[in-house]
């Protein structure tokens, strides 16, 4: 999907988004539901106010980051695609290999927004 066509259909679907410089910023203050995408383009940020639903999605293109106040649901999302730095939402994370990884967990010096990063640079998933 261009950047045009991201832009167009977060218009045609309300959700309120800023651009800074080649940055595409979510800025909805509740849930975005874009399930039916198969693909998004690159420097998009999830910075809305509740979850985030890309359940079409296989790939996340380089800059994507989910910074969300609620989940980031990727059904489709292979773990391979999973990298440190791009989950920072404050909920937890879906996908149909893992089913959830809920960031509320306590790690003993482990900040909740670095659970992911932490287990995927262990090699755990």
């Amino acid at each position: 999907m261009t950047r045009e066509e991201f832009i167009r259909k977060l218009g045609h679907e309300g959700y309120t988004h800023k651009i800074e410089g080649d940055k595409i910023i979510v800025t909805y203050y509740s849930n975005v539901y874009l399930s039916k995408l198969v693909s998004i383009p690159e420097n998009v940020i999830f910075n809305n106010g509740g979850s985030v639903y890309l359940d079409g999605i296989t790939e996340l293109p380089k800059g994507t980051q989910f910074t969300n106040k609620g989940s980031a649901n990727l059904k489709r999302l292979p773990l391979s695609e999973l990298r440190p730095g791009v989950f920072k939402n404050r909920d937890s994370f879906f996908n149909d290999e893992l089913n959830n990884i809920n960031w509320k967990c306590n790690i003993p010096g482990v900040s909740k927004g670095k659970v992911f990063d932490l287990i995927i640079k262990r090699g755990l998933i």
